[in-house]
């Protein structure tokens, strides 16, 4: 005979009404916008509001969470749907910019493949700070997510972090270690400097992306030159120089992209909603090519995990933070105790 318990059956009769009625309200809410436009890169047949797309289903959850209902998240990118919180500007640079990433679809293919190692800590440093999530996409722009990235001034790292800036924020560079690569440090640094960011141009994040690509100085004088001039200071009031005027649309692409993958014909790769890396404590120099060819432990996830390391092996002393992924941790931890410590 089955179990039955009348007030669980009350309560979970309230808890489905309660979703019934947040999603007809939300699609209520969809019917009276014009979310249905499309670009002319838009697939036909897929919208917005459409109840079954990926923007629609995260807009569900955004009004769910705010009545204090938890619904399940089924991977990495509804949670960045979910604190997608950034104005978008009307601006036809990002229409541009997005039908780049379209006619460049390899490109977006091996960055999003790429982003897998990084993407839930990212993510999880980004939620924790309370920043939009739209910040966790900007490796794209700066390094198509790349640890070993090096810009054409010399700005190197997934935050293509500068010498000096780098060293601003407690990135240290030896000639053992350049924390501008590594996964941990720098994206609690790039942050740091976003959220500093933020607040110097009161809380207007495309002034601050700005700044962080053409320098806070740079976006100030240029700020300071209109307002001088009776001119608007926003960001598509500013003239700023070409790469930090596309800056910004780059990173709206992205957002509208991985908001409705459907609308555009795209299939974003499958990453877990869970964490790929762990930390190892290791002493000693201890060569990361040795460790990469032990079984099951892939060169290029240790090399791309701990590009921070310049000489591709750990310093003298120690403990060391060796990062590795998560389902190879152990076998990492036993081959780590019978390699040969480097003199």
């Amino acid at each position: 005979m089955p179990f039955t318990n009348p007030k669980l059956i009350n309560t979970a009769r309230t808890a489905a009404g309660l979703l019934a009625v947040i999603w007809l309200l939300f699609l209520a809410g969809c019917a009276s916008t014009d979310g249905g436009r499309r670009s002319a890169q838009a697939t036909p047949g897929h919208s917005p509001s459409d109840p079954g797309s990926h923007a629609a289903r995260a807009a569900a959850r955004r009004a769910a969470l705010d009545r204090g209902v938890v619904l399940p998240i089924e991977d990495i990118w509804d949670r960045l749907r979910i604190g997608f919180a950034m104005d978008v500007p009307n601006d036809p640079q990002i229409e541009t910019e997005l039908r780049w990433y379209l006619d460049h679809p390899l490109f977006l293919e091996n960055t999003l493949q790429r982003s897998g190692r990084y993407l839930f800590h990212i993510l999880n440093e980004v939620e924790r700070r309370r920043l939009p999530t739209e910040l966790a996409l900007l490796p794209i722009v700066e390094s198509a997510f790349q640890t070993h990235a090096v810009s054409r001034s010399n700005a190197v790292g997934l935050w293509q972090f500068m010498a000096e800036t780098g060293k601003d924020y407690g990135l240290h560079q030896t000639a053992w270690v350049d924390q501008r690569r590594d996964v941990i440090d720098s994206t609690r640094a790039a942050l740091d400097y976003l959220g500093t960011l933020a607040q110097q141009f009161n809380g207007d994040w495309a002034l601050a992306l700005a700044a962080y690509n053409g320098g806070p100085g740079y976006v100030s004088r240029m700020c300071e030159a209109n307002r001088a001039a009776g001119r608007g200071v926003g960001f598509l009031d500013l003239p700023l120089r070409t790469e930090t005027r596309c800056y910004v649309p780059k990173l709206m692409a992205l957002r509208k992209l991985v908001d409705d993958p459907q609308r555009y014909g795209l299939s974003l790769p499958d990453i877990p909603n869970a964490p790929y890396f762990t930390s190892v404590d290791v002493h000693g120099p201890i060569r990361l090519d040795l460790l990469a060819a032990t079984e099951n432990l892939r060169p290029d996830d240790i090399r791309a995990l701990n590009a921070g390391f310049s000489r591709g092996s750990t310093p003298p002393g120690g403990p060391h933070r060796l990062l590795v992924p998560v389902e190879t941790a152990e076998q990492a931890r036993r081959a780590l105790a019978s390699l040969p410590r480097e003199a």
